[in-house]
């Protein structure tokens, strides 16, 4: 049995009930003729029933409005403009294959059987979550699945061709390794997590979506800016450890002691939206609360982040090696992801959604400041913490 079938078979009956109560909740929601736009973003922090998520996404990225009544025709627009901007850009044949080959094909064909393997919804023609991993349980190897184009699914094309149009209409970014993940995944919630449910219209709005997606996530996908220490990874490093060091700066130092720089782990959390951390279910999950703050999704990314290493925090205090911490991190614990983000919440109720820009280019000193200005520290201490501070990086 696989794990999916595993956690579907221990619904209980009081389980079913309340899951019919809460899509009740949805479909009221829904039923509006002018949306809640408060009410969306609540039931989509607490997670959606895979049925409802396509509309909520669609409605907090802003490619649906608030009025229901102009959803259908919202669709046949962004159909119609996508058929005009793939027609622009090349020629599809009657299989839904790009016919050209160049760099860019090349380069993306590599990552097609590679994006989510082990889901039967990209590597088969019918099928759905139920069946989304192996009966092994184990991860498929994508150099093993048949990536030449002519054996590819019907949403693996569609991926591809997303993926492809993405990249020529965005020149400066062109097509950089993770987009395909994000694309996947978009592509599989807009089909309820089947592929007997694709169409042309979930094909357009995944594109638009992505597209949104790129503005919330301003310049993570420049690769030109990597090096840049105020907007690429290095600056998202050093972003993460302050928020670290601010909500659990015992932890940070025991990290920093052993070795262990969020280069080494969360760097691939906060790039890839925790897309690899998860099974699918828990990954959506996780996108649900993201997604639910708009074009704040990178602070709360941060918050998630720094929440999910605060979860763990008991168990990694007691390592001392790097080598016992690393695979933890690189493999997190199974198990419900609503307690760590439980904490996220809280913390974004406390301090505001935008206080991880606040602190992301402040020094220990003005981290240690903010920590007694909350009530985290006593000022008698701040000295007693600065001079170790000093001591650990033998300023003294």
């Amino acid at each position: 049995m696989s794990n999916r079938e595993s956690t579907a078979s221990r619904i209980t009956a009081s389980d079913e009930s309340a899951v019919r109560a809460t899509r009740s909740i949805h479909q009221d929601t829904l039923n509006q003729s002018t949306v809640d736009f408060l009410t969306v973003t609540k039931l989509c922090r607490r997670g959606l029933p895979p049925v409802y998520r396509p509309t909520f996404w669609k409605l907090i990225m802003g490619f649906y409005p608030l009025k229901s009544s102009k959803w259908a025709s919202v669709e046949e627009r962004a159909v119609s403009e996508y058929d005009r901007i793939t027609s622009s850009i090349c020629e599809i044949d009657e299989d839904g294959c790009i016919t050209c080959e160049n760099e860019l094909t090349r380069i993306i064909d590599l990552d097609i059987p590679r994006t989510m393997p082990d889901l039967v919804f990209f590597t088969t023609e019918s099928g759905d979550v139920k069946d989304a991993h192996r009966e092994s349980g184990g991860h498929v190897d994508p150099e093993k699945e048949c990536c030449s184009v002519q054996h590819y699914t019907r949403t693996q094309k569609a991926l591809k061709r997303i993926i492809y149009m993405i990249a020529s209409v965005n020149k400066g970014l062109g097509y950089v390794q993770g987009m395909n993940e994000f694309v996947g995944l978009l592509l599989y919630a807009f089909c309820e997590e089947s592929n007997e449910h694709f169409t042309r219209h979930i094909e357009a709005s995944t594109f638009f979506c992505f597209q949104t997606l790129l503005t919330f996530l301003g310049d993570d996908f420049c690769r030109l800016l990597d090096d840049d220490h105020t907007t690429g990874v290095i600056s998202t490093v050093r972003h993460f450890d302050n928020v670290v060091r601010f909500f659990d700066p015992e932890l940070f130092y025991h990290l920093e002691k052993l070795g262990v720089c969020a280069e080494q782990y969360a760097l691939r959390w906060i790039m890839l939206l925790f897309i690899q951390e998860f099974n699918i279910v828990d990954s959506l999950r996780v996108w649900d609360f993201l997604l639910s703050f708009g074009d704040q999704l990178r602070n709360t990314t941060m918050f998630v982040a720094a929440a999910m290493i605060h979860s763990l925090r008991d168990i990694l205090l007691q390592q001392d090696s790097l080598s016992d911490v690393i695979p933890m991190l690189h493999h997190f614990p199974e198990g419900n992801v609503n307690p760590f983000l439980k904490i996220a919440m809280r913390w974004i109720l406390k301090y505001g959604i935008d206080f991880t820009s606040k602190i992301k280019r402040c020094t220990v000193e003005e981290i240690i400041d903010l920590r007694c200005e909350h009530g985290l520290e006593k000022r008698g201490l701040k000295k007693a913490v600065s001079k170790w501070v000093s001591t650990f990086w033998g300023e003294e």
